[in-house]
């Protein structure tokens, strides 16, 4: 009951509702998410639940790994929704592999109904009416939707209840292994993060031959100029769409410490640690916003996860 709980609690996460605090642009008529400040009610609810299970769980005698702690609370200082993100990871490593196949499966399920609702959003160019839950308010007339241009049509990218489809790829790319459902966001990095690089295969090329097709560079030149300026003029000013480079501006042992997370990730189970990887090569969400940053501790769920299944298969094949 405990998991089931926990569960639901981190599959809330998927619902990006924020109270803005402070907004520096209100006068302006604007909301810029990087210069405001905000709190996510069920980001705190997931790590009141997660309190409380290591709470429940303080005799269990599963040893936590002390340096992935250290590297939690020092990411923290540049983010402090990295604490909560340790409470999460200490919560699930207090869980039992039974435990944490339930979660997982609370979890996918949210993010499967999250897809649904982005599925309506591309086909319809409209919200489902869910902005009480954190659904973006989409509409045509809405300016800084991500959208692109299919050969001359606009179409939206489908955010689900996501602050950002990217961010809504990552978690379709580390929680599913339907790799064509990606598709639906037009994400190049969770489409080439999804790909099976451990055991590639040409058929794995298909979803990103098709994005690529879809969103051709000739048209949509905005989105890859953009890029490139961002390489061209680093600044501290401006977030930059690569966790890596974001880490070296701003304190290049942060970059140590985010590897070392990464490493100890490979060691549980190769193709999760570079799933992630390949999310930051294009991407700055796992380290800049609540739900980017909760990917980390969940792909810690899918590692041991994946794991426990490799060592059970190995036990009957011997």
């Amino acid at each position: 009951m405990l998991a089931k709980i926990f569960g639901v609690s981190l599959s809330l996460i998927l619902l990006n509702k924020f109270i803005i605090i402070q907004n520096p642009l209100f006068n302006m008529g604007f909301f810029d998410y990087y210069q405001s400040k905000t709190i996510y009610p069920f980001f705190i609810l997931s790590i009141a639940v997660g309190t409380y299970v290591i709470l429940r769980r303080k005799k269990v005698q599963e040893q936590i790994n002390k340096l992935l702690i250290c590297a939690f609370i020092y990411l923290g200082l540049l983010n402090s929704y990295f604490f909560g993100a340790l409470v999460i990871f200490c919560a699930i490593e207090k869980l039992n592999i039974k435990e944490k196949q339930e979660v997982l499966n609370i979890l996918t399920k949210a993010l499967l109904v999250c897809i649904g609702i982005g599925i309506y959003q591309l086909v319809t160019f409209k919200s489902v009416g869910l902005q009480l839950i954190g659904e973006p308010n989409i509409s045509k007339t809405i300016l800084g939707l991500s959208t692109i241009n299919v050969y001359g049509h606009e179409i939206i990218r489908a955010y689900g209840t996501m602050a950002h489809p990217n961010i809504l790829a990552g978690y379709i790319a580390l929680l599913t292994s339907f790799r064509m459902i990606n598709i639906v966001t037009f994400s190049i990095s969770g489409v080439i993060a999804h790909i099976d690089w451990l055991k590639f295969k040409l058929k794995s090329l298909i979803p990103l031959i098709i994005v690529l097709l879809i969103k051709n560079p000739f048209i949509n030149q905005s989105s890859y100029i953009e890029r490139v300026e961002e390489l061209q003029s680093v600044s501290l000013s401006k977030q930059i769409h690569n966790v890596y480079l974001s880490l070296v501006i701003e304190d290049g042992f942060a970059l140590l410490v985010y590897i070392i997370i990464l490493l100890n990730l490979y060691k549980i189970d190769k193709s999760t640690a570079i799933t992630l990887g390949l999310l930051g090569m294009f991407d700055h969400y796992l380290i800049s916003h609540p739900q980017g940053i909760m990917l980390i501790p969940i792909a810690f769920l899918v590692a041991s996860i994946k794991k426990q299944k490799m060592l059970d298969d190995h036990s009957k094949s011997s």
